[in-house]
C-alpha cells in the first residue's frame, strides 16, 4: 500500500513538473528515448504519464514513440505467458522494420541491440546496433536533443571490443553537445582519456583527464574526481613514473574504500605494483592480501590480470621463484584465455557485420541493383567509347581542314608574290617608258629651240608647236589612272593613308608625292608633270613647310 502511494505521489509530481514546461515535441521524444534506454519495472507510472501527454498532443510521431515504450515495458516486466511475450517481441521488431518514422526505427534497433549487448548476446546484438547506426545517420541523429544517448551506446560497444579509435571519436562528438542531467562532460572527458591511455597516446590522455577533473569540480562530484585522478595514476604508471603515481592510488583507496570498494580494490593492486617497483615490499605485501568481498563480474578479467602480475613481481623480488613462476604461469594462462576471448570477439564482430549486411537488404534487391549497375556501367562505357571515337574523328577532320587551309594560304601567298612581282615589273617598265618619252620630249624641245634661233617663226606656228608640246608632256587622266593602278599594286595603302591623314591635299600635290616615293631625278619628275625642275623643288619646299612630317612619312 505504501509503495502504491509512493508511486502515485511520484507520478503526480512528475506530471505537475511536465505540465509546467511548455510543450516541445523533440524534448518530449527525448524524454521517451531516455526512459526507454533506462526502463525499469517501477517506471510504469512514468510510461502512463508520457502516454497521457502524447494523447493530449495528438502528434502521431510522439504517439508512435510512446506506443513503442509501452510494448517495451510490457515485454520486459509484464506478467505474460511465453506466447504473449513472443507476440510483444514480434510487435517491437515490427516497429524497427516497418515504422514510417526513420528515427523511431533507428531507436528501436538501437534499444534492442543494446539490450542484447548487455546480456552478452553479441552475435544477435551487433547486427541490430549496426543497422541502428545506419538508420540514425540517415535520420541525421546528430540534430536530436538526445543524441548523447546514442553516442554513449556506440562508445560502450566500440570500447568493449577494443576499437579505441572509434570509441574516442564518439567521446569527441559527445563533448561538442551541451551537458544534460543524464550526461556530464566529466564522464566523456574521462572516457576519452581512457581511450588515449589504451592506445598509448599518453600526451593526449593527460589533458583529457585534467579536463574531466575540472568538470567534476564544477559539478562538485568528489567521488568521480577521485576515480579520474586514479586514472592519472594509471597514466603515470604506464609511463614508468611509479613514485608519481602513488598519491593518486592512496587517495582512491582512502575515499572509495567504502563508497566504491571495487575501485579501491584496483587502487590497492596498482599501488602494490608501484611499491614493488620501488622496493617497498612490506607495504606492498599488505595490499596484496585477498579481498573480503567478491569483485563484480564487469571488473574481470582486468582485476585478476593485474593482481597476478603484481604477485609474480612481488615473489620475484623476495626470491621465492617457485611462487613467482606459479603466478607467472597463471598470468600467462589468464592472458591467453583473454586473448582467445578477444579473438573470439573480433570473429563475432566480423560475422555480425556480414549478418547486418544481409539484414539491411535482401539478396534479390542486391542482385537487382547489381544488374542495373552493370547496365549503367556498360552504357557509360559505350557512351565514352562513342564520344572518344567522335572526338577522334573530329580532330582528324580538323587536322585535314587545317592542312587544306595551310595549302590554300601558301598558294595565295605565292600568287600574291607573283602578282606583286608582275606589277612591280610593269611599273618599272612604265617608268622606263616615261623616261624614254621624256628624253624624246627634251630632244624635240632642244631641236625647237635651235630651230627658233636659226629661223624666226610666225606667231601661229609658235602657238601650234606649244600646243603640241603640252599635249605631249602633260600626263592625261588615262595615263594617271594607269600609273595610279600600277602604283597601288606596289604601295597598296599609300593613297588611302594620304586621304585619311591629309584630306586637304590637292591632286597636283598627291601626284608629286607619288613621284617622290619613286627613286628618280627631279628633272624626270618635272618632265612627267610638265613642270620645270625648279618648280618641282619649290613645290616640295612648300609641302615641307606646310607639312613638316609629310615627306618623312612618304619615304618610310
Amino acid at each position: 500500500m505504501r509503495n502504491l502511494l509512493f508511486y502515485l505521489l511520484t507520478t503526480l509530481l512528475y506530471t505537475e513538473g511536465v505540465a509546467q514546461k511548455p510543450f516541445n515535441l523533440e524534448n518530449e521524444i527525448s524524454e521517451i528515448v531516455a526512459l526507454s534506454l533506462r526502463l525499469d519495472k517501477p517506471d510504469s507510472l512514468k510510461v502512463d504519464t508520457l502516454r497521457q501527454i502524447a494523447k493530449a498532443s495528438g502528434n502521431k510521431r510522439l504517439l508512435a514513440y510512446n506506443d513503442f515504450v509501452q510494448k517495451q515495458w510490457q515485454w520486459r516486466f509484464g506478467n505474460h505467458s511465453a506466447e504473449e511475450k513472443d507476440r510483444l517481441e514480434a510487435e517491437i521488431d515490427h516497429v524497427a522494420d516497418k515504422s514510417p518514422y526513420l528515427d523511431l526505427r533507428g531507436h528501436a534497433f538501437f534499444w534492442k541491440g543494446i539490450f542484447l549487448f548487455g546480456n552478452k548476446e553479441y552475435a544477435k546484438s551487433l547486427p541490430l546496433i549496426y543497422q541502428s547506426k545506419k538508420l540514425l545517420e540517415e535520420a541525421h541523429y546528430e540534430r536530436f536533443p538526445h543524441v548523447l544517448e546514442y553516442y554513449k551506446g556506440f562508445f560502450n560497444v566500440h570500447y568493449y571490443f577494443e576499437d579505441y579509435q572509434t570509441a574516442a571519436f564518439y567521446c569527441e562528438q559527445a563533448l561538442k553537445e551541451p551537458e544534460t542531467d543524464k550526461h556530464s562532460h566529466y564522464n566523456h572527458y574521462n572516457n576519452l582519456g581512457m581511450c588515449y591511455l589504451r592506445m598509448k597516446e599518453y600526451d593526449k590522455a593527460e589533458p583529457a583527464f585534467l579536463a574531466s577533473i575540472e568538470a567534476c569540480r564544477q559539478q562538485k562530484n568528489e567521488s568521480f574526481e577521485v576515480l579520474v585522478r586514479s586514472n592519472i595514476g594509471n597514466l603515470q604508471r604506464a609511463r614508468g613514473n611509479y613514485k608519481a603515481a602513488l598519491p593518486y592510488y592512496y587517495e582512491d583507496i582512502r575515499i572509495n574504500e567504502k563508497k566504491i570498494p571495487e575501485s579501491a580494490a584496483f587502487g590497492k593492486i596498482d599501488l602494490a605494483y608501484c611499491l614493488i617497483k620501488l622496493d617497498s615490499l612490506e607495504q606492498a605485501k599488505r595490499l596484496l592480501a585477498p579481498l573480503n568481498f567478491e569483485m563484480p563480474h564487469y571488473t574481470q578479467p582486468g582485476y585478476n590480470v593485474r593482481r597476478f602480475e603484481a604477485l609474480s613481481l612481488y615473489y620475484s623480488k623476495v626470491g621465492d621463484f617457485k611462487l613467482a613462476n606459479l603466478y607467472k604461469d597463471s598470468l600467462l594462462m589468464y592472458r591467453d584465455s583473454v586473448k582467445v576471448r578477444r579473438d573470439y570477439k573480433k570473429l563475432v564482430v566480423f560475422e555480425s557485420s556480414l549478418q547486418a549486411e544481409k539484414y539491411m537488404s535482401q539478396r534479390k534487391i542486391l542482385e537487382n541493383e547489381r544488374f542495373w549497375l552493370n547496365i549503367i556501367i556498360i552504357t557509360l562505357v559505350l557512351v565514352f567509347v562513342a564520344l572518344g571515337y567522335w572526338f577522334f574523328q573530329k580532330r582528324k577532320h580538323e587536322r585535314i581542314l587545317e592542312h587544306q587551309k595551310q595549302l590554300l594560304a601558301e598558294e595565295k601567298r605565292q600568287r600574291t608574290e607573283i602578282l606583286l612581282e608582275q606589277a612591280n615589273q610593269q611599273l618599272t617598265q612604265y617608268v622606263a617608258n616615261i623616261k624614254k618619252k621624256n628624253d624624246l620630249i627634251e630632244r624635240i624641245s632642244q631641236e625647237l629651240e635651235a630651230s627658233a634661233s636659226a629661223h624666226k617663226l610666225s606667231e601661229a606656228e609658235k602657238a601650234r608647236y606649244i600646243e603640241s608640246m603640252q599635249k605631249t608632256t602633260l600626263l592625261t587622266e588615262a595615263d594617271w589612272s594607269e600609273f595610279k593602278h600600277l602604283f597601288e599594286q606596289v604601295f597598296p595603302s599609300f593613297f588611302i593613308l594620304l586621304e585619311k591623314n591629309y584630306p586637304e591635299l590637292n591632286p597636283a600635290e598627291i601626284r608629286l608625292l607619288a613621284l617622290e616615293k619613286l627613286t628618280m631625278p627631279d628633272k624626270d619628275r618635272g618632265a612627267m608633270l610638265a613642270i620645270s625642275t625648279e618648280s618641282v623643288k619649290k613645290s616640295r619646299y612648300r609641302l615641307r613647310k606646310k607639312y613638316p612630317e609629310l615627306l618623312g612619312e612618304v619615304f618610310n
